[in-house]
């Protein structure tokens, strides 16, 4: 019987610009948290060190005006002084007659 005591073997440590350039591809579909999450998973690195990376990343993006939203402001309705006075007039007429 052999008993080994002692460190574990070190892996291949994944250097910064790796997780970047996997974080940068998953950036484009996915929320910071996820991509960050699946990062870690893939490359077996912490969550918390991708998590950083990404929120650097992104925010960088944003710096350089490259971030897309993800919910696009509504127009808003365009409507006349007049049209909601109309409107609210009616709205009385009917509680009236209620």
């Amino acid at each position: 019987m052999v008993i080994l005591i002692g460190p574990p073997v070190a892996a291949d440590a994944v250097t910064d610009e790796a997780l970047t350039a996997h974080l940068t591809g998953l950036l484009a579909s996915m929320s910071v948290r996820d991509a960050a999450k699946a990062a870690a998973v893939a490359l077996g690195v912490s969550k918390a060190r991708a998590y950083e990376l990404a929120l650097a990343l992104r925010g960088k993006a944003r710096a350089d005006g490259a971030a897309r939203r993800r919910h696009p402001a509504k127009p808003q309705p365009t409507t006349s002084v007049g049209d909601q006075a109309s409107r609210l007039a009616a709205r009385r007429r009917q509680c009236r007659t209620q």
